[in-house]
């Protein structure tokens, strides 16, 4: 499994150096696919970052499922957590300071919470992965303040 030209120019674009991305796509975390760039998330969820967005869609994944986390590889000494919007960013991120961060990637700015009756709560895959002892930093984009 490789990837696109065009996708391996928009991971340098955003800061990931090709043995990062190869690693990704070793680990089965990345791949090409016709639309665009896909993330595989664990189990059978996946999102694709389209390559011809539509108005209002950068991002596709299948209908009707609930939202998730991407968890990069994780290095179990650390325990600070860096939550970041979107999967390239949060790969940018892991790329860089993965010796001082695990990295979580959530969809959007509430993507990593769900309702349940009247209350919010964490998503599964979170709830899960973090543990008592890490400190979570969460990082939104630039477009936090109209998505609040």
């Amino acid at each position: 499994m490789s990837l696109s030209d065009g996708h391996w120019a928009r991971l340098a674009a955003s800061g990931i150096t090709k043995d990062d991305a190869q690693y990704l796509v070793k680990c089965g975390m990345l791949q090409s696919t016709d639309k665009g760039l896909r993330f595989n998330y664990d189990g059978d969820f996946y999102r694709i970052r389209l390559d011809q967005p539509k108005p209002g869609m950068k991002y596709y994944q299948p209908p009707g499922t609930p939202s998730r986390a991407l968890v990069l590889p994780e290095d179990p000494r650390v325990h600070k957590v860096l939550i970041v919007e979107g999967e390239l960013k949060a790969i940018s991120a892991w790329a860089r300071l993965r010796d001082r961060f695990n990295g979580i990637a959530v969809g959007g700015v509430w993507n990593w919470v769900v309702k349940d009756s009247s209350h919010k709560k964490v998503i599964a895959d979170l709830a899960s992965r973090l543990m008592p002892e890490d400190h979570v930093y969460i990082c939104f984009d630039s477009d936090v303040v109209n998505n609040t």
